[in-house]
């Protein structure tokens, strides 16, 4: 049925009907992938997350395992697993997996992204930092390590080094959402009131912040300053 596609073709059209929610579908043309080349770890890697979308733990769980076990340096693979495993519930599995997908794939911004927030929800701040910075020295435009930097150096007292990796956040995606509100928020605690009116008023005309958000952050500026931004 499939005979004139080669695995990639295949590969691609499976992506485009697991986009439009035809599973089955794309199931098929993955299946067929499968049988053309046998060891492509993408295909199982993407098989897997197919099974996981139709609640085929079994199956998802096989193939997934089957992406990792053909190619152990695919980070994405290994993230698939992992972020299986943690749907799951199973925190063992998730750790393992983690352990040994970052050290197999050590120059992977996702996986050190993933290491670092496995420390921090630790408490481990410290040992997340060496994790983020390499995330970023990975990918500079990810924000969301940035964001998570920031955190870091807060929780561990450096509000400078904090603030600097806000500012970066802001500058590798400027006007983000999260990176603005946590900002703000640290502007009103931190900073002159001169840039918490600044952010804060930044975030109230922002279109991507929620209401609810907005009316938390007035009020904790309100709160500091005894009047409305």
């Amino acid at each position: 049925m499939y005979s004139n596609f080669d695995t990639y073709q295949l590969s691609v059209l499976a992506a485009t009907k697991l986009e439009t929610g035809n599973l089955s579908r794309a199931l098929d043309f993955l299946l067929r992938a499968a049988e053309l080349q046998p060891n492509e770890a993408f295909v199982y890697r993407q098989l897997g997350k197919a099974y996981q979308e139709i609640r085929n733990q079994s199956n998802a769980r096989q193939y997934l395992e089957k992406a990792v076990s053909l190619d152990n340096t695919d980070a994405d693979s290994w993230v698939a697993l992992i972020e299986f495993h943690q749907f799951r519930g199973d925190k063992e599995a998730a750790e393992n997996s983690l352990k040994r997908g970052s050290k197999l794939c050590p120059d992977s911004p996702s996986l050190n992204l993933m290491m670092a927030r496995r420390n921090m929800s630790l408490g481990q701040h410290h040992l997340a930092k060496p994790y983020l910075l390499k995330a970023i020295d990975q990918a500079p435009q990810n924000v969301s390590a940035h964001i998570d930097l920031a955190g870091a150096n807060f929780r561990l007292g450096l509000l400078d080094e904090g603030r600097q990796s806000l500012e970066n956040a802001l500058r590798a995606e400027p006007n983000h959402p999260v990176a603005l509100m946590v900002y703000a928020r640290f502007a009103i605690g931190e900073l002159s009131k001169d840039k918490a009116l600044e952010l804060t008023t930044q975030v109230l005309q922002h279109r991507r912040i929620s209401r609810q958000d907005k009316a938390e952050l007035k009020q904790i500026f309100e709160t500091k300053y005894g009047y409305k931004p």
